[in-house]
């Protein structure tokens, strides 16, 4: 909007009432000369348009997928900031992603039912583990 004709924006201190009325009468019109194709809908459906509405239409990608060769013409040069990626960021190619298979460690120190026993009479003595011989 600041690049609208006819509008000059004032600090922030000072916008006043006058200044909100024409730019709700200057807005209209440059947006329908810049971005006509979101206009071809209607004027009922336009006045509906939230300003995340407003945001996606007029973005640049968005008027280079449905805008008509007049607004196409109108976008400002390509920068580094809306430029595309030179490299496609996609995986290519045969190459399936592999699952990783979770499985016990080789050498890992298995414990033995036996060896709990052991150490549980070696603390509280043979006659408590119930087993009489």
């Amino acid at each position: 909007m600041e690049k609208a004709p006819g509008l000059t924006i004032p600090s922030r201190n000072n916008i006043d009432e006058a200044f909100i009325q024409t730019s709700y009468t200057i807005a209209p019109d440059y947006l329908r000369e810049c971005y006509s194709y979101i206009f071809a809908a209607g004027d009922a459906v336009v006045c509906d348009f939230t300003v995340g509405t407003w945001s996606f239409k007029t973005k640049r990608s968005e008027v280079l997928k449905k805008g008509t060769n007049a607004d196409k013409s109108k976008l400002p040069a390509m920068t580094a900031k809306n430029n595309p990626h030179v490299n496609k960021r996609t995986f290519s190619g045969g190459h399936a992603r592999k699952a990783v298979r979770k499985r016990a460690k080789k050498g890992g120190k298995k414990r033995d039912v036996l060896d709990v026993t052991d150490e549980f009479e070696d603390a509280f003595g043979r006659a408590s583990v119930g087993v009489t011989g």
